[in-house]
């Protein structure tokens, strides 16, 4: 049984809006937040909007930055880290790369490469460079609409993510188009209330298709991995036409919202990664 479905009566307390404007989230305490992101990253028909603890971002050198805990799941890397040296290592086939929080000179298989910038420990967590890494492991990094697009078959490969995505095996078959919607910005916020945790979530996306989308066809889906639970914005049965899509305008901007998650228990629970499909449906 997957994640998802585990989890039908808490999904059965969501709810998704789709409209025109942004309603930030009210402030609680003994909460936490994601304040509003630029969504910089896309891998295969998923824009990946959030890795923990800190969304892929852009740099002050214009470099892609990403936790290095997240590179497991994203590329199905073997990773590692030497508090005392803080040396991040990442191992895929026969291939081996160190990089050293705060120096411009890495490691790839043994021999020194410099790096035009630098990770940098956050929250107790290493950020890294992600060019070395694609450029080492064979990964080919486009820039499509202003976000880092690639294609492979190995990317979101764990088993993490297999299970996920095999619960969107419904939208994914129905996509007539994988790159309807480009994300612009997400935000997140969580809070524990009479042992509840509830949390708020937005997306704003924009219509890059170059024409009118009638409706019936707007498919602009979320999936939301805290540990231990999955959530979606739409369910499969939802996928199938029971969710009202409204028509879109050429290059109109929308948004999605999933509010007010009950049933997780009375500690916050862990947001680890946010992935959107912006598409429409046949």
């Amino acid at each position: 049984m997957s994640w998802i479905k585990k989890f039908t009566a808490i999904l059965a307390a969501a709810t998704l809006v789709t409209t025109l404007s942004i309603h930030p989230a009210e402030a609680k305490s003994a909460s936490s937040s994601i304040p509003s992101t630029p969504v910089v990253l896309k891998m295969n028909d998923y824009y990946v909007a959030y890795t923990y603890p800190k969304a892929p971002y852009i740099d002050k050198q214009n470099r892609l930055i990403v936790p290095l805990r997240s590179v497991s799941d994203l590329l199905g890397a073997e990773v590692s880290y030497d508090n005392i040296t803080k040396t991040a290592t990442v191992k895929q086939g026969q291939d081996k790369v160190e990089i050293t929080i705060g120096s411009k000179k890495a490691l790839v298989n043994g021999q020194p490469v410099m790096m035009d910038t630098v990770a940098v420990l956050e929250q107790g967590s290493a950020l890294v460079p992600a060019r070395i890494l694609l450029d080492t492991f064979g990964y080919k990094a486009a820039s499509v609409n202003n976000v880092i697009t690639l294609k492979d078959e190995r990317l979101l490969g764990s088993e993490k993510f297999k299970i996920t995505l095999d619960d969107d095996r419904e939208g994914i078959r129905r996509t007539s188009d994988s790159d309807a919607f480009k994300p612009l910005h997400i935000s997140f916020s969580s809070a524990v209330k009479n042992n509840i945790t509830n949390f708020s979530y937005s997306v704003s996306a924009k219509n890059i298709t170059g024409k009118s989308i009638s409706a019936g066809h707007e498919d602009l889906h979320s999936i939301l991995m805290f540990k231990g639970v999955t959530v979606t914005s739409d369910s499969d049965n939802e996928v199938k036409g029971r969710r009202t899509r409204p028509a879109v305008k050429k290059d109109a901007v929308i948004t999605s919202k999933l509010n007010n998650l009950a049933g997780m228990g009375q500690n916050l629970v862990p947001l680890e990664y946010i992935l959107i499909a912006g598409r429409t449906l046949n």
